[in-house]
């Protein structure tokens, strides 16, 4: 079992079981356009943080409540592997190259 089949199915897993939460964008860095979403629910003191790099695309909003996020990794594109970010009941997609998810403690002031 390849260690990118791993990280994709324990992504999954972590999305699986924050559904329903609430959804934020949180910060954007232009270097290899990395864009991390943190997935909380406000009675819990850890969090979820979808890391998201070379972003190409995103429609959607910033916050939103009843997290629904899928991954869906689509293959290669001249070379360059793709996936989307979604949240279909949101209106929310994200086009990248690849995403993970981790959980974490909540740092207290964003609990």
């Amino acid at each position: 079992m390849s260690d990118e089949f791993v990280y994709r199915k324990r992504t999954d897993l972590f999305l699986s079981r924050w559904k329903g939460a609430k959804v934020q964008i949180r910060k954007y860095g232009p270097a290899h356009g990395q864009l991390t979403i943190r997935i909380w629910k406000p009675d819990r003191k850890d969090e979820v943080q979808l890391h998201c790099v070379e972003c190409e695309h995103i429609c959607g909003p910033f916050e939103w409540d009843n997290c629904q996020i899928e991954v869906e990794y689509v293959g290669k594109y001249l070379g360059e592997q793709i996936c989307f970010v979604r949240d279909q009941s949101a209106g929310f997609v994200l086009k990248c190259r690849d995403a993970s998810a981790a959980e974490m403690s909540a740092p207290p002031g964003n609990r």
